[in-house]
């Protein structure tokens, strides 16, 4: 028996209910969903990537790999940091040491991972 397309088109037409319409719409719906659920998922695992800046800093040996922090703030940095360069230098605080931050109340910036 040899059918011709058109034909077949009607047969498969012919068999599909109401039910079997929501039943497909109602998988597609919740694939989705599961998609979306696992693609969120993964972007909690995702460790998060550190930069550093690519322009050289024009700085003096001695206070390079010190660290500092503005006058007003509440935070310590280093100069190789994201958010070291707003910093103007005549309002910069140099400390010789971390602990020495940290003993004035200051705490690590949250863009300077050491």
């Amino acid at each position: 028996m040899v059918f011709s397309i058109p034909e077949i088109g009607k047969k498969i037409n012919s068999k599909l209910s109401f039910y079997d319409c929501l039943a497909f719409c109602l998988l597609a719906a919740f694939g989705a969903g599961l998609a979306v659920f696992l693609h969120y998922k993964a972007l909690e695992k995702r460790l998060p990537v550190l930069y550093k800046e690519s322009r050289a800093q024009v700085l003096d040996a001695t206070t390079h790999a010190l660290p500092f922090g503005s006058k007003k703030g509440k935070t310590y940095t280093y100069s190789w940091c994201k958010g070291s360069s707003p910093i103007k230098q005549a309002n910069k605080i140099y400390f010789t040491s971390d602990a020495e931050a940290i003993a004035s109340g200051r705490t690590l910036s949250k863009l300077c991972v050491k």
